[in-house]
């Protein structure tokens, strides 16, 4: 199913991958975890006209309800990773020093009713959340965590780039 998914949102925009999906196809990048590679591609797909892009990560759901794997697309986030990628001298040709996020996930047309949705939290790379802990998130609105796509996510948005997020999700 992923690759059904991901086939269609990629004929008009690059995929930015932390899950080694091994889909190989034109605007395709396959990162392990974030770092300055990550920011350097999001420069070259930004300078290459594009507006839009996809962002696949793991994650781990938060409700026992929905038991195994499943993918899930991203409407929100919460950014708990402590963690800034953008500290520093800001670039004003990279983007503005304050950038709006509200309404940075699309939600495309094809993909509704298909999978579920997901308000996923950063957390910093494996940082293993107490049961109190997911609670908490859980009532901060999160269904899901993951490390790597709230701080991608930002970058994005630092580049003016709207972005389809799909969590591949399990418990």
């Amino acid at each position: 199913m992923l690759q059904e998914i991901i086939g269609s949102l990629a004929e008009s925009r690059p995929v930015v991958d932390f899950t080694d999906s091994q889909i190989h196809r034109e605007n395709y990048f396959s990162f392990d975890w974030f770092d300055s590679k990550v920011i350097e591609c999001f420069d070259r797909i930004k300078e290459s006209g594009q507006q839009e892009i996809v962002i696949i990560d793991y994650a781990v759901g938060l409700c026992a309800a929905s038991p195994g794997e499943s993918i899930k697309l991203v409407t929100d986030h919460i950014n708990l990773t402590t963690l800034n990628p953008l500290l520093g001298p800001n670039n004003e040709a990279k983007g503005p020093r304050f950038f709006p996020v509200n309404d940075l996930y699309l939600q495309p047309g094809e993909l509704k009713g298909k999978i579920g949705t997901s308000v996923v939290a950063g957390l910093n790379s494996m940082a293993e959340p107490t049961e109190k802990e997911k609670q908490i998130l859980i009532e901060s609105g999160a269904t899901d965590y993951a490390y790597d796509f709230v701080l991608s996510s930002l970058v994005a948005a630092h580049r003016g780039l709207k972005v389809v997020g799909i969590l591949i999700s399990g418990s």
